[in-house]
């Protein structure tokens, strides 16, 4: 096989599917990618970990149609520096390959194509139409509370609901819950489909996805199908049960405070500058046109401060993880936001206009209860 790319479309080709490479590879070809090169110019690129597989394809000029796999890495870090505007690959029946770009020779060894993995057909009769954009930004800020425990595998991925019009995107590690509801432009996946997908998966999307596009939506039998513009992304589904997220969701409360994204996020910044624990627990106490936030440690000291705010309902006191809170901060687009509790032990709701971003956050004690619980 011989292939001549012009190196910033072998370089844009290259970086798209570089992150399914597999980083422990149980198969050598698989820390390799697939190019496939057809008559008539189109050359497909192929990486897969065999839990996400990611396709692009691009033109250059074909001199010799053939399949080969070249180590990920070496392509990568090489299509990133060359200087000079095209590269020569040449594919041998040993599994050598050749390069040349300029005055710059390698010859290295790849893989057999034949060990690479092959995926099967794909049903696609079955789909939804998803904006980019929304898709990009919600998966964005509701990826910040996925489970790292491997032990709760279902929450380690985020769950995708679909309704008739409109899909959820939720997450949750049992002590904050992230909802984002978008827009379903067109489809005919069946109401209250769902399907869990992983955070590789969903930082992928984040990344690779361009704001002004249309992604599509396929589900098969254990896998699903993103598809937007000549990028494919496939991705095995988490298998279990995602808990009833619906429920914790609050509509009513017994104090609702309104407030100033940015002055309560920079507010949280510095208070909790007085503790070094990952938690950083912060007491707020909810007064009727004020909002002070406590944190404490043995280590430094106590951080306070206190903002104004609109508050409705009863006056209250209650504590999170700092963290949390701020992470819900940052990742929302409103400036004005509300905070709803629905009394001292429930969860509260963080929620603004203007954006269908939600937070969920149990309350520091209930979560350290539930911690001694399991332990």
């Amino acid at each position: 096989m011989r292939i001549t790319f012009d190196n910033k479309v072998l370089r844009e080709a290259v970086s798209k599917v570089f992150t399914g490479i597999s980083t422990r590879a149980p198969l050598p070809s698989l820390s390799g990618i697939l190019i496939e090169a057809k008559e008539g110019g189109e050359v497909i690129f192929t990486s897969t970990d065999l839990e996400i597989g990611i396709i692009t394809h691009c033109q250059a000029e074909v001199e010799e149609a053939g399949r080969g796999v070249i180590p990920g890495k070496v392509i990568y870090s090489l299509s990133k520096s060359l200087r000079e505007k095209e590269v020569s690959l040449v594919f041998y029946p040993d599994f050598t390959i050749e390069i040349e770009s300029g005055k710059t020779y390698l010859k290295i060894s790849g893989f057999s194509p034949e060990d690479f993995p092959t995926f099967p057909p794909f049903p696609t009769d079955v789909y939804s139409y998803l904006k980019g954009d929304e898709l990009k930004i919600a998966l964005s800020q509701v990826r910040l509370s996925l489970s790292k425990d491997e032990t709760r595998h279902s929450l380690t991925g985020v769950l995708f609901h679909f309704h008739k019009d409109r899909l959820n995107l939720v997450s949750t590690d049992g002590s904050r819950l992230g909802f984002c509801p978008i827009t379903i432009v067109e489809g005919n996946i069946p109401p209250d489909s769902r399907y869990i997908v992983p955070e590789k998966v969903v930082s992928e999307l984040v990344r690779a996805i361009p704001e002004t596009s249309t992604v599509r939506f396929s589900p098969g039998r254990g896998e699903v199908l993103f598809e937007v513009g000549d990028l494919s992304i496939f991705s095995r589904v988490i298998e279990g049960d995602f808990p009833d997220y619906e429920s914790v969701i609050l509509e009513d409360f017994t104090t609702l405070v309104k407030f100033n994204r940015r002055e309560l996020l920079e507010c949280l910044e510095r208070v909790t500058l007085a503790s070094l624990d990952e938690d950083k627990m912060v007491n707020i106490f909810f007064r009727k046109n004020s909002l002070e936030v406590v944190c404490q440690s043995s280590e430094l000291g106590v951080g306070r401060e206190e903002i104004t705010v609109e508050t409705e309902g009863e006056e209250e006191e209650t504590a999170f993880n700092g963290g949390y809170l701020i992470d819900a901060l940052r990742v929302s687009r409103w400036e004005r936001g509300n905070l709803g509790l629905g009394g001292k032990k429930a969860p509260a709701k963080i929620f603004g206009e203007g954006d269908a971003y939600q937070s969920i956050l149990m309350p520091f004690e209930e979560e350290e209860e539930e911690e001694e619980e399991g332990s």
